[in-house]
């Protein structure tokens, strides 16, 4: 299986930094979006939407990612809280991507505005994937060592959990 305790916060340092930079293009082309759509004074819900949750996502991942590494013990350094935020974020993607999906179908475009919107929806599924496999791998990996009898896994953060050691511990109490 390899060194998890090495692997898992490589991976999640990978899988925030590609969510992020996917968030600012998202950000990017949703402000667009918005501002385009508000000359007009008609601003669709996918917009918003996706400007929302790339706002929500660009203030979620980078606290997520620095309290551990700044402070021992930080509720927003627990594995429990960075499942329920993650798992929030990938709905939210997935909501923003099926909402803009639903709104153009199958249909082809070439250019412009619609090329921005497909753009909008490939990075909200990218986005989407990213989180969810990365959560789901976390939550499976959390319930084993839980399981193992190392009930402080909810507790610790994932860079100083020891995933390796599979004999019973009490971590993080």
């Amino acid at each position: 299986m390899g060194n998890l305790n090495h692997q898992l916060p490589l991976a999640r340092t990978i899988v925030f930094g590609i969510v992020g930079l996917f968030t600012l293009i998202n950000f990017g082309l949703s402000i667009h979006i918005v501002h385009v759509g508000d000359r007009g004074r008609f601003v669709p819900d996918w917009a918003g939407l996706a400007l929302a949750t790339s706002i929500i996502t660009l203030i979620a991942l980078p606290v997520l990612f620095i309290i551990p590494i700044k402070r021992r013990n930080a509720i927003a350094s627990f594995i429990a809280v960075e499942l329920a935020v993650l798992w929030l974020l990938w709905i939210l993607w997935l909501a923003t991507g099926a909402s803009i999906a639903s709104l153009l179908g199958l249909n082809y475009c070439n250019g412009g505005f619609c090329s921005e919107v497909r753009a909008l929806e490939a990075f909200s599924f990218l986005n989407w994937l990213l989180l969810m496999f990365y959560s789901f791998a976390l939550l499976i990996l959390s319930v084993t060592a839980h399981q193992r009898g190392r009930s402080g896994v909810w507790k610790s953060s994932v860079s100083e959990f020891d995933w390796n050691n599979s004999k019973p511990a009490v971590v993080g109490v």
